[in-house]
């Protein structure tokens, strides 16, 4: 029953384009198991398409998928946090509250199994260098040379002279000219 649900959520949400009869069908399975990080994520994903209107219930559930995905789906808890970060910065304007949450939850993908996993950093580098947040572009490279630094390892010289050079990049994007050759 709950996985025939799940199915016809999806079917319901991804190809009949019909959003009341989806949640309908996610709703009734999170009735059985409020655990089901699946269907709080397809919920959050459908509502955030639906606007402000669904802004708070689409970040709950969001938030709820990435706080009941088991660790070993690592990648797919850093799809639902970008998203929630995604989800989250498009309300920038309205609070920087917002913007912190994003933060937040952008920075959370680099957290568990992804803690050593230098294209996890890159790519939320470049979440961060898409919106020219800079400092954030220098703290995300500098976080993974800390947690190389803080377990005895450190990146090969090709690796390095990379993360270096990305972090100067964003130094010379802020205006740190001294610090980016520094």
């Amino acid at each position: 029953d709950k996985a025939m649900r799940t199915i016809l959520g999806r079917v319901y949400k991804d190809l009949i384009r019909d959003p009341v009869r989806a949640k309908e069908q996610f709703e009734e399975v999170l009735k059985q198991d409020a655990n089901d990080f699946f269907c709080h994520y397809q919920l959050g994903a459908m509502l955030a398409r639906q606007g402000d209107k669904a802004f708070d219930e689409a970040t709950k559930h969001f938030q709820e998928a990435a706080q009941k995905i088991p660790p070993q789906l690592a990648d797919l808890r850093s799809k639902i946090l970008k998203e929630l970060g995604d989800h989250l910065y498009s309300r920038a304007g309205a609070s920087e509250e917002y913007v912190k949450q994003a933060y937040a939850a952008w920075d959370a993908m680099t957290g568990g199994m992804r803690r050593f996993d230098l294209p996890t950093y890159e790519e939320l580098a470049g979440e961060y260098r898409s919106r020219s947040l800079w400092p954030k572009v220098q703290e995300t490279y500098e976080r993974y040379l800390k947690v190389l630094k803080d377990n005895n390892d450190s990146p090969d010289n090709v690796t390095r002279c990379l993360l270096k050079t990305s972090i100067a990049e964003a130094c010379e994007n802020q205006g740190h000219f001294a610090e980016a050759v520094g």
